[in-house]
């Protein structure tokens, strides 16, 4: 299990993890030349690479001393077990796993978020934790908005 022992290990994998599940999106995009999969898989990169980049912005917006902040927590197993199948389903991959791996992956990081919230004692952390659990939550629900219109096409 990973531990953080800052709020700035968290940011920073929380980054890192949206990234990388970029690539991996841009790398099955590359490998099919399915339509509706192509769209999904284009519509979550583009996803991910903003969860990236509005994590940074709150990042940009934080004390370090918040940043430098000590808890212990542990990372959600089913981040790493669901990122793990992704890759080993990568050439039979249909748009219902897309999905359901990317609402998968959604409500792990969304598990930590709150859990690291409702587990502090500093209000600040409390906010930018709950914060973060809200803006993947909204992405989350935007996302499944919008494959569904996908989907339905």
């Amino acid at each position: 299990m990973i531990s953080f022992k800052q709020a700035q290990d968290v940011l920073n994998y929380a980054k890192d993890f949206h990234h990388k599940l970029s690539e991996y999106y841009k790398k099955l995009n590359d490998k099919t030349d399915q339509i509706r999969i192509k769209m999904m898989l284009e519509y979550l990169t583009v996803h991910e690479e903003q969860l990236e980049a509005n994590i940074s912005r709150i990042e940009a917006n934080i004390s370090g001393k918040v940043k430098d902040t000590w808890f212990k927590y542990t990372l959600c197993d089913d981040l790493r077990n669901e990122f793990a199948k992704m890759i080993d389903i990568m050439e039979d991959i249909t748009v219902e796993d897309i999905i359901r791996t990317a609402i998968q992956l959604d409500d792990c990081l969304i598990r930590i978020y709150k859990k690291i919230a409702a587990n502090s004692d500093i209000p600040e952390i409390k906010e930018i934790f709950s914060n973060l659990s809200e803006l993947e939550d909204h992405e989350k629900r935007r996302f499944v908005m919008d494959s569904t219109r996908m989907y339905d096409m």
